[in-house]
C-alpha cells in the first residue's frame, strides 16, 4: 500500500484551481424574512441566490430552510418547488421527486403545507446537475390550491417573521 503525504497542493496551471471530487469549492447563501401569496400559479417567494460554477462538471447542492404555512382554508395545499434560471428556463430542479402534488396544474414540487391555520417546517436539501459554468439563479417558487382567495405564506410563524435561508454550495467531481 502506497501512502501520499503533503503539507499543499498548488495548481500546475494558474487560475485552473484545484478540485478534488466531493470537496465544496463555493458557498453561497441568500435570506428573506417573509412573504405570501394567493396565486394558483407558481410565483418566486423572492428567496434566490445565484451561484457561478467553476467545473461544468460540478454538482451544485441546494438547501432551502424555512416555515411554510396555510392560512385561509382546510381544502387547500400551498406548495413549493425549487427553479433554476427562473423565469427564462423555469427548470423545476425537483421534478423527479413527484412530491407532494403531481397533477398538470400544479406540477411537481419538493413540499406541501395542508390545512387551515397550518405551519410546518420547510427544509430541503436538492442535488443539482446543472452541466455549466454559466452563472445559475435558484429561485424558491410557491402556490396555493383550492381555488381564489387562499393564503400562502412563507417565512411567518403566526405574527412573527422567521429569517429563512437558501445555500448553494457547488461540490467538485
Amino acid at each position: 500500500m502506497s501512502v501520499l503525504k503533503v503539507d499543499t497542493i498548488n495548481e500546475k496551471t494558474s487560475g485552473n484551481g484545484v478540485y478534488i471530487a466531493g470537496h465544496v469549492i463555493q458557498v453561497v447563501q441568500s435570506s428573506i424574512n417573509s412573504t405570501s401569496t394567493t396565486s394558483t400559479s407558481y410565483t418566486s417567494t423572492g428567496l434566490s441566490a445565484a451561484i457561478t460554477p467553476k467545473s461544468a462538471s460540478s454538482k451544485i447542492l441546494v438547501s432551502v430552510k424555512g416555515i411554510g404555512a396555510e392560512d385561509t382554508a382546510d381544502s387547500s395545499q400551498v406548495l413549493f418547488r425549487m427553479e433554476r434560471n427562473q423565469p427564462s428556463a423555469n427548470t423545476i430542479v425537483d421534478a423527479q421527486q413527484n412530491f407532494p402534488y403531481n397533477s398538470n396544474q400544479y406540477g411537481q414540487g419538493f413540499a406541501c403545507v395542508e390545512g387551515k391555520r397550518e405551519r410546518y417546517p420547510v427544509m430541503c436539501d436538492l442535488l443539482d446537475s446543472p452541466n455549466t459554468t454559466n452563472a445559475i439563479t435558484y429561485t424558491l417558487m410557491i402556490c396555493v390550491t383550492g381555488g381564489t382567495g387562499r393564503l400562502g405564506r412563507w417565512g411567518q410563524d403566526g405574527n412573527w417573521d422567521v429569517r429563512t435561508h437558501l445555500t448553494l454550495m457547488e461540490i467538485a467531481l
